[in-house]
């Protein structure tokens, strides 16, 4: 038999992995992109 015998073995650790990974990937992309002023200047001339 492979894996684990338990669903909930499987689960805590596979889980917590994806879940590292993803917040390794957010921060590598929030690397590449900067962040986006979302405050709106109605001082500015919005046909520059």
């Amino acid at each position: 038999m492979l894996g684990h015998t338990m669903l909930s073995t499987t689960m805590d650790i596979y889980v917590d992995l994806t879940d590292t990974a993803h917040q390794d990937t957010a921060s590598k992309l929030d690397g590449w992109f900067p962040a986006e002023d979302t405050e709106e200047d109605d001082s500015e001339d919005p046909n520059a």
